[in-house]
């Protein structure tokens, strides 16, 4: 589970740092424990509960969140 998990913040290390080169944009990466069940719009606001527990990439303010992969 700790590899499978430190994989995946590897790969969205990755995928964040070669998108904020091409954007010339901030992105992170995000841990929500397992009561997070929501998504982040475009304005940084928690909406629904779509998603479980995961690893989360996503651009200032939440815009283009992405779930790469449930912890």
């Amino acid at each position: 589970m700790i590899r499978k998990t430190l994989r995946a913040a590897v790969i969205a290390f990755l995928v964040s740092s070669s998108l904020s080169v091409v954007a010339s944009t901030d992105y992170s990466i995000k841990i929500f424990p397992s009561l997070f069940g929501g998504d982040i719009n475009n304005s940084g606001q928690i909406v629904g509960a779509t998603y479980p527990e995961g690893l989360f990439i996503s651009g200032p303010d939440g815009e283009g969140m992405k779930f790469l992969e449930k912890k």
